[in-house]
């Protein structure tokens, strides 16, 4: 599976709220309001791309709005700098025990 941090400039609430809920709908965690990070085989990240390609199409604004998601290796994630309330990312993804649909 391939780490992903995503992120996204969306000013619709509209939009924003259902990315927001197609993300987690893939086990996508929030790590702040508009930064999640998930793994996903790529086929699955193919198709979800794709279904968040046609909510920004159809709700948001695609000249305007913006969203980036990036491939992070697993040393990466174990490196991540957060300050205020901890996310252990390297923790979450990498426990044998989560399943991500």
């Amino acid at each position: 599976m391939i780490i992903r941090l995503v992120c996204y400039d969306i000013k619709e609430d509209a939009c924003r709220t259902k990315i927001f809920d197609k993300l987690e709908y893939y086990g996508f965690l929030p790590l702040q309001k508009s930064v999640f990070c998930g793994k996903l085989p790529s086929h699955q990240w193919e198709n979800s791309a794709r279904e968040i390609q046609k909510i920004i199409e159809k709700y948001g604004d695609p000249i305007k709005d913006k969203f980036l998601a990036v491939v992070i290796s697993k040393n990466c994630a174990k490196t991540v700098f957060n300050l205020g309330r901890k996310t252990d990312i390297y923790t979450l993804l990498m426990e044998d025990n989560l399943v991500w649909i």
